[in-house]
């Protein structure tokens, strides 16, 4: 048997469904069917979830956000990018090693 601690809604529908609706020491009346096969599912405990403190994920959170719009940014330049292949490569072998390309904007 299985114990596991996480959030209803990290679970596939079916099973969370049936997770929700029990209070803490009851068992499902029917095993539950989902993708992965048939369950029993007992709640045995409830943990209310607190999140952590501003301060302590801020600089994370900054972090994520300016990789995020670095990535958006770097993603739009090369959709716009025109690229060129000089005289002395040709497609074929440019897929075979890096080839030095000239970019355009539109």
């Amino acid at each position: 048997m299985r114990k596991a601690v996480a959030s209803a809604n990290s679970y596939v529908p079916e099973f969370s469904k049936a997770m929700v609706e029990l209070t803490v020491g009851q068992t499902t009346k029917a095993p539950v069917k989902s993708q992965f096969g048939w369950h029993i599912i007992r709640l045995t405990d409830k943990r209310k979830r607190e999140l952590p403190p501003l301060a302590e994920v801020q600089e994370a959170i900054g972090k994520q956000l300016r990789e995020n719009i670095l990535s958006r940014a770097q993603n739009d330049l090369l959709n716009k990018a025109k690229i060129e292949y000089g005289p002395d490569l040709n497609r074929q072998a440019a897929s075979k090693s890096r080839p030095r390309v000239g970019f355009s904007f539109c």
